[in-house]
């Protein structure tokens, strides 16, 4: 009997232990999770991210009671210029926290002071805006307004001045002639990449002789002498133009082309067409 009762009582002591331990082990585990959040809150107030921050602090002070996080959701909101805020969590971690020295109380009070201090200096140098403007000052004999002047009426201008704000003779023309050419000179450029295209195939086909690429080669070819005799015939037709423009040809109003290419087994050109 006596080995019986020592066995229960050394199997209840074991089970004591056991008990500690495990409750010693979760009370680590807390705490270890507790440093883990206060780090992620701390670096979210670092980051300008307080509501992310103050929202942790918030769940620790319900899970842990500590006044603490109060004061640090003062210091992230005043971190992060939010000092209304700040100022009213310092003041709700005085009344909570009841066991403060004086040299702890007298921090969180310059804390305050100092967030009051920003925001009065912020209110002086805020622009004031008044919806109403100030009565003029009463006018004294020095500054009273002179009786006014009849100003004299200027004589009515000529309308023959009208014709000076009319574009030089030929400047339309002159116009048309300067949009042709441009598009010849594009076309002449169109046609040397083409030909350097048709250059470079023709150097492929005699190492490789492809009928895909003797075809498409003649296609460059053919294509770049059209571009060439299309930008030539609008150079020559721009130039043309121009010329005539300039011995004070052709109408002031604005100048109407009308561009088009004629392609035919004979001949390669431009038909240039409009009103100048």
């Amino acid at each position: 009997m006596r080995i019986v009762r020592f066995l229960i009582l050394a199997l209840s002591i074991k089970a004591a232990d056991a008990w500690a331990a495990g409750k010693a082990t979760g009370s680590q585990s807390k705490e270890a999770d507790w440093r883990a959040r206060e780090k992620v809150a701390k670096k979210a107030c670092a980051t300008e991210n307080y509501r992310e921050g103050v929202g942790i602090l918030a769940d620790l002070l319900i899970e842990t009671n500590d006044p603490v996080y109060i004061h640090n959701q003062g210091r992230c909101y005043q971190q992060n210029g939010r000092y209304e805020a700040a100022i009213e969590r310092f003041r709700e971690y005085l009344r909570k926290a009841n066991q403060l020295s004086d040299a702890e109380r007298a921090s969180i009070e310059g804390y305050i002071a100092d967030c009051q201090q920003v925001l009065s200096q912020s209110a002086r140098t805020s622009p004031v805006t008044s919806s109403q403007e100030p009565p003029p000052p009463p006018l004294s004999a020095s500054t009273a307004p002179l009786p006014a002047v009849p100003t004299p009426v200027a004589p009515p201008v000529a309308e023959a001045t009208s014709a000076t704000t009319q574009s030089p003779p030929g400047a339309g023309l002159r116009t048309a002639g300067i949009v042709t050419a441009g598009v010849g000179t594009a076309s002449v450029v169109l046609g040397l990449v083409l030909n350097l295209q048709a250059n470079n195939l023709a150097s492929e086909v005699n190492q490789h002789y492809s009928r895909s690429k003797e075809s498409t080669h003649s296609s460059y070819q053919t294509y770049a002498w059209v571009s060439y005799g299309i930008g030539a015939a609008a150079i020559l037709a721009g130039a043309t133009m121009y010329a005539i423009g300039l011995g004070g040809g052709g109408s002031s109003s604005r100048p109407e082309v009308t561009i088009s290419p004629i392609v035919t087994s004979r001949a390669t050109g431009v038909l240039v067409g409009g009103s100048f």
